[in-house]
C-alpha cells in the first residue's frame, strides 16, 4: 500500500532528473521527500493531488507550488504533471556547471510524450546570470527548442538577458586598460 502511494511522488521524481539532459546525475540516487499539507490518490484513475503549501525535493531537485497534480495514462506511465503556485517554482543543478537553474511561474506544466515544459503566466528562467522571461516559455528538453511569447494584450514582453563568459585564456581578460595586473 505505501508503494503504490509513493509511485506517483517518485514520478514525479523522475519526471525532471530523468527529462533534462543537463540534469544532475545524482539527483536521481538520492531519496524523495514530500511535504504537503494534504494529499488525494486516486488509484484508478492514476490521479494524485498534493495541497497545500507543496515542496518536493530529491538531491538537488526542489520543486514547490501551492498545488501539484500527476496524471497516469492506461498502463500506470507518467502522463502529465501540472505545478500552480504564486509562484510555483523548480530549481535543479546541472552536470556540466553545477550552476542552479530555476523556474518559476504561476503554473507549470510538462507533458511527457513531447518532453515540453510549459511555464505559464509570469514565466521566468535563470541560470547563473543569464535571465529569459515572458508570459509564457515552452521548453522542448529533448530538442532544447525553447519559444517565448508576451502577454495577448502586449503589455509583457519577451527579455532576454545574455551575459556573456568571461575567456581566461585571453591575455589582459580581465583587465579594461590592458595593464598587466
Amino acid at each position: 500500500m505505501a508503494c503504490t502511494l509513493l509511485c506517483p511522488a517518485l514520478l514525479l521524481s523522475g519526471l525532471f532528473a530523468n527529462s533534462a539532459a543537463m540534469a544532475l546525475e545524482s539527483d536521481r540516487k538520492q531519496p524523495i521527500n514530500i511535504v504537503a499539507d494534504r494529499i488525494t490518490v486516486d488509484e484508478k484513475k492514476g490521479f494524485s493531488h498534493y495541497m497545500g503549501n507543496v515542496v518536493m525535493t530529491q538531491g538537488s531537485l526542489r520543486v514547490t507550488g501551492d498545488d501539484i497534480r500527476v496524471y497516469l495514462d492506461d498502463r500506470r506511465k507518467l502522463k502529465r504533471i501540472i505545478v500552480v503556485g504564486k509562484p510555483a517554482t523548480m530549481q535543479q543543478k546541472t552536470d556540466a556547471s553545477q550552476q542552479l537553474v530555476k523556474s518559476r511561474a504561476e503554473r507549470m506544466e510538462y507533458l511527457i510524450a513531447s518532453h515540453t515544459l510549459h511555464l505559464k503566466n509570469n514565466a521566468h528562467i535563470e541560470q547563473g546570470a543569464n535571465r529569459f522571461s515572458g508570459n509564457t516559455i515552452d521548453y522542448n528538453m529533448k530538442t532544447s527548442l525553447i519559444q517565448a511569447h508576451g502577454s495577448k494584450k502586449g503589455d509583457e514582453r519577451v527579455n532576454i538577458t545574455i551575459v556573456p563568459e568571461e575567456d581566461s585564456k585571453e591575455p589582459n581578460a580581465g583587465n579594461q586598460d590592458g595593464t598587466e595586473p
